[in-house]
């Protein structure tokens, strides 16, 4: 419309910079929608897992050593077979849940 008024085939770039800033903008409200709510956390229901946690992972090599030279390698032995047999766990598993009971006794430290 405007270039038809003013008989040109194309605006200025300058019309166009003091039409803009003019215009409103009409915005629609939305009404703000809620985020879904989250699903519960699981809570873990593995006794293997649970008897794990207070040793940390990344040191577990130490509590190995650690717990061995305090109990025994015989007796570390037997308790990492004892929780393998009992919650037919892998090796490893069992070993973590070794490490985290006796972090739990005070046997070895955190």
């Amino acid at each position: 419309m405007l270039n038809a008024r003013n008989d040109r085939t194309i605006a200025p770039l300058l019309w166009l910079v003091a039409i803009v800033p003019k215009a409103k903008p009409t915005f629609q409200h939305m009404p703000k929608v809620s985020p879904p709510a989250a699903p519960p956390a699981a809570v873990c229901t593995d006794p293997v897992q649970l008897m794990a946690r207070p040793a940390p992972f990344a040191n577990r090599a130490f509590h190995e050593s650690d717990l061995r030279r305090v109990i025994g390698s015989d007796a570390y032995e037997q308790r990492v077979a004892a929780i393998q047999s009992t919650y037919d766990a892998p090796r490893f598993a069992a070993q973590l849940a070794v490490h985290g009971q006796a972090v739990r006794e005070g046997t070895i430290d955190r």
